[in-house]
């Protein structure tokens, strides 16, 4: 299964700029893997989040678009006592989990996040997570990110710059239909600044 993992960590490294984690293909104990093929994040091909949309003081919340896939490990289903795939390896997105790591030098972090899902990937198919939600607006409004805004400090005291920046780490954990646990996990990188108060010139 070498080479399933060195196509995934050449799409990983486009995207990321390096493959730091494992696909874990072959550690699966499924006849199929579950895979992250691409993240999207917000201002690609420079993430940003805005602490401040506006100069009513709003905030959004910051999400990614993600493609995930299902790769059946077992090419040659003809072959004696190897049967193709069929609804029973059909994988059930269970949750979602995004924790962050500061790569600005700072130590402070927003919280992570655990969500609950119910997607479905037949074999061989792929599944689109449009605008899935990594940070809620509430933490906007809570340290560190508030540090950074125009009626708060303005910069984050720990570093003393005018921005944050993070990896996130995403992971995906589901199983098949047959009961087999399969797992995924991509990183992406986010900067979070005062935009609105840049771009007002304030």
């Amino acid at each position: 299964m070498k080479i399933y993992h060195y196509l995934i960590c050449i799409a990983a490294a486009l995207l990321l700029g390096g493959c730091g984690t494992d696909s874990g293909i072959e550690n699966q104990e499924s006849p199929v893997a579950l895979v992250i093929h691409s993240i999207t994040t917000l201002g690609t091909p420079t993430p940003f989040g805005d602490v401040r949309v506006d100069v009513d003081g709003s905030a959004f919340g910051d999400s990614i678009d993600i493609n995930l896939g299902s790769v059946i490990l077992n090419q040659n289903p003809g072959t004696p006592g190897v049967t193709a795939p069929g609804e029973l390896d059909d994988i059930i997105l269970d949750r979602v989990r995004i924790t962050w790591a500061r790569i600005d030098g700072g130590v402070d972090l927003p919280p992570n996040r655990e969500d609950f899902l119910t997607q479905r990937i037949t074999p061989g198919g792929t599944l689109t997570l449009s605008g899935m939600e990594v940070l809620s607006a509430v933490h906007k409004f809570e340290f560190p990110l508030f540090y950074l805004r125009r009626d708060s400090l303005g910069f984050e005291p720990s570093t003393g710059f005018t921005s944050i920046q993070a990896l996130g780490t995403i992971e995906f954990f589901g199983h098949t239909l047959a009961g087999k646990p399969v797992q995924a996990r991509g990183q992406f990188r986010i900067e979070w600044n005062d935009w609105a108060d840049a771009a007002a010139g304030t």
